[in-house]
């Protein structure tokens, strides 16, 4: 079974809705279906509020599904399993905002793994089939006021083969707005981008070596041969005419660690000529 990043980094905003700022919300939600067409996992929503923004910005969205299990393809089923990913993005300062956009996504999220609407980004087209799955009400609710609305959706289906040929590149969506009313800004259009990656491979454990009573010279080549970096700090401490060497270190000797960790020691040098050690 394959595991995957889902994340919405960013969006770029040409044009608000509003006459200033968009007050904007972003909420976010996932469904995995086997290979047979049956629900996998459905994925908790997550949502935010972004606070206010003005046109020509990049705005961050960091919104995220780490670890995403899709069920892999088999020579009978050779699609694999599915992912139903909705992310929608409102204009609004209504307090009420952020619950009502999460049901909009678990609506859209229903209706997208039933097939009653395609995987679509057009915003208007978007909006209509809100109302056909029966959730105009909670579009009203999400647009009190005049300028408040939609500026960018997200209404993606892939499947498991297709999946696994995409690349670790950030793919731009653009969602010109619906028109605003008079009185508002100009329509908005916002760039919108996902990326779908692999997670990142777990750490390379390495044993921390045994560095004590070690010369500064050993105890690098020790830990240069482990894949491990080091950083001395040094304390005057032995009797004149003694040998510098390794006092303490951390990680302890035997830790496994992941390679590239930095091991800290501490070399014991010899006092300075006619200072008592």
């Amino acid at each position: 079974m394959a595991m995957y990043l889902l994340t919405v980094p960013y969006c770029y905003i040409r044009e608000v809705r509003s006459p200033l700022n968009d007050t904007l919300v972003a909420a976010m939600g996932l469904r995995v279906m086997n290979a047979q067409g049956a629900l996998h996992k459905d994925y908790p929503t997550q949502s935010k509020n972004l606070g206010d923004h003005r046109h020509h910005t990049t705005t961050a969205i960091d919104l995220s599904y780490l670890d995403v299990d899709v069920p892999d393809p088999t020579p009978e089923l050779p699609d694999g399993g599915a992912i139903y990913w909705t992310l929608v993005l409102t204009n609004s300062a209504d307090p009420g905002a952020v619950t009502d956009a999460e049901k909009i996504v678990i609506g859209l999220l229903q209706a997208l793994a039933d097939k009653q609407i395609g995987a679509a980004t057009n915003l208007a087209s978007l909006i209509a089939n809100i109302g056909l799955i029966g959730l105009g009400n909670l579009l009203g609710l999400l647009t009190p006021g005049r300028c408040d609305g939609i500026v960018g959706a997200l209404n993606l289906n892939f499947t498991a083969r297709e999946l696994a040929q995409m690349t670790s590149d950030p793919v731009k969506v653009n969602c010109p707005g619906t028109d605003s009313p008079i009185g508002c800004g100009s329509n908005s259009n916002y760039d919108l981008y996902y990326v779908i990656a692999p997670p990142p491979p777990p750490p390379v454990l390495v044993t921390v070596p045994d560095l004590i009573e070690q010369s500064p010279a050993r105890a690098r080549q020790l830990v240069e041969v482990a894949g491990l970096l080091l950083r001395t700090s040094e304390e005057k401490v032995l009797p004149q005419g003694s040998s510098p060497r390794v006092d303490s270190q951390d990680p302890a000797p035997g830790t496994q660690v992941g390679k590239g960790t930095t091991v800290r020691a501490v070399i014991a040098l010899p006092v300075d000529r006619g200072l008592p050690p």
